[in-house]
């Protein structure tokens, strides 16, 4: 199996969740990065869109189809949701998933 470059399986993950007509000024790469790194075992979505100046609602479409690929899990926790990075999420990081990987999350 071929090992595809973080950069490139990141430029296939953001163009798969781009909005249409807009440019995308934070890469799923940083955001993953950004809830691996956390100190918690979770961030919450609030968390999620301060830091990169989102609203909830523009972070969630962002959270959502990392998580719809297996590279982030969620759990409704009250009114709000947490996210934590999957192994999977973590091998992405890394750089050991193929794009053929990603096609059969």
């Amino acid at each position: 199996m071929e090992i595809i470059k973080p950069m490139i399986i990141c430029a296939w993950l953001t163009l798969k969740s781009a909005m249409a007509g807009r440019e995308e000024t934070v890469d799923d790469k940083q955001i993953l990065e950004f809830v691996e790194d956390s100190p918690d075992p979770v961030v919450t979505t609030a968390e999620t869109a301060d830091h990169f100046g989102f609203s909830n609602s523009g972070i969630l479409k962002r959270l959502h189809p990392l998580a719809d690929t297996d590279l982030l899990n969620s759990k409704e926790a009250g009114r709000t949701y947490v996210w934590w990075i999957t192994n999977r999420g973590q091998e992405y990081l890394e750089g050991e998933l193929s794009a053929k990987d990603l096609d059969n999350g």
